[in-house]
């Protein structure tokens, strides 16, 4: 549950005298550490109920159309799983559509399965997980001859100190 920053009795009895003196939303959100929406959403509740119903029943995507981030309004998503359609492990974040003709086509996932797929529809020629997979083991094989090169080195270091301790 979320912790709310003002009681009950300063939403409806407190503030509203406040506004009353003459401060502004502004100055009585910076005298309780909070945004001047939530203060005048205190002296007019009716106002956020509105404002809440207003905005709730819309069907919309935010989507990046031709290097512009764009709101598209009005679609006909399908239902909102409660987890991500991809790994079935974490609650759904974002809409993946791949359609700009049609973006009410798409998944919902999470936000890593989000991440990886827009990289996927990026680079649609190469497969990334083979080639990841690949990578990893050349990263690997590198790492290992660098570490067997040094301890040669080492060792050869060391048997010449060794050689010149015993000649002396």
């Amino acid at each position: 549950m979320v912790e709310r920053k003002l009681t009950d009795a300063q939403r409806t009895l407190i503030i509203p005298k406040i506004r009353a003196l003459g401060y502004s939303f502004r100055e009585i959100g910076k005298m309780y550490n909070v945004s001047d929406a939530t203060i005048y959403y205190c002296i007019y509740p009716e106002k956020r109920r509105a404002s809440m119903n207003l905005y709730s029943g819309r069907k919309m995507i935010q989507t990046v159309i031709n290097g512009k981030i764009t709101i598209i309004r009005g679609l006909d998503k399908r239902p909102r799983p409660e987890l991500c359609e991809l790994c079935s492990r974490k609650p759904t974040k974002a809409y993946h559509h791949w359609d700009d003709d049609d973006p009410s086509i798409g998944l919902w996932l999470c936000y890593r399965c989000h991440i990886t797929v827009e990289v996927m529809d990026d680079f649609p020629d190469i497969d990334l997980h083979s080639f990841y997979l690949d990578l990893k083991e050349k990263a690997a094989t590198e790492v290992v001859t660098e570490r067997k090169r040094f301890n040669d080195e080492i060792e050869v270091k060391r048997a010449r100190w060794l050689k010149s301790r015993t000649m002396t």
